[in-house]
């Protein structure tokens, strides 16, 4: 009797561990094919933010390169084109600004009140969309203040839109956000 018992034991053990091995490798079957992750952070607002804060970042380093700021965006050799599906981007001559010691880039939506819904994957087990929103305009701005020494910033418009926003400034050796326009970090 005893050995029947350990019998009937083993195999409900047997089946229960399959059955946990065949439905945790499902589960990790379905996890690759999720296209986003679980946070909503993605998406062509931040394209816009992210290709400008890489036009600023590459900038500074053509200066400590070549003492000069440069106003063409495929001279940084970044991969940057100056457009994409959502976004404009641009550098501002110097003949514009009338500074050498500064630069401007933007990133402006490519149609004026463009917006778009995004789609979020839950580990690939259902999705929602998230709500409309307009694509905010970027500018960044890079100062050299000392032969090998640069401050940048970058600021989102408050107001959705294709026309520039104001410039940051520098004043009193910090970087500032113009009017109508807000710091990002």
């Amino acid at each position: 009797m005893n050995q029947n018992s350990q019998n009937t034991t083993q195999p409900r053990t047997s089946w229960l561990s399959l059955l946990v091995i065949l439905g945790f490798t499902g589960i990790l079957g379905i996890y690759p094919t999720s296209r986003t992750s679980v946070c909503a952070c993605r998406g062509p607002a931040s394209q816009g933010k992210v290709y400008v804060g890489s036009l600023n970042r590459a900038q500074q380093s053509y200066w400590l390169e070549h003492q000069r700021f440069t106003h063409s965006i495929e001279a940084l050799g970044i991969g940057i084109r100056p457009e994409t599906n959502y976004y404009r981007y641009s550098i501002v001559d110097d003949s514009t600004i009338n500074d050498s010691t500064k630069v401007i880039s933007y990133g402006i939506p490519r149609e004026p009140g463009y917006s778009y819904t995004k789609e979020v994957y839950f580990f690939g087990l259902h999705s929602r969309k998230v709500a409309d929103k307009q694509l905010p305009t970027y500018v960044g701005a890079v100062f050299a203040v000392q032969p090998e020494t640069t401050i940048a910033i970058l600021c989102r418009a408050d107001k959705p839109g294709i026309e520039p926003p104001a410039p940051p400034e520098l004043q009193t050796g910090q970087a500032v956000c113009a009017a109508g326009t807000t710091v990002v970090h």
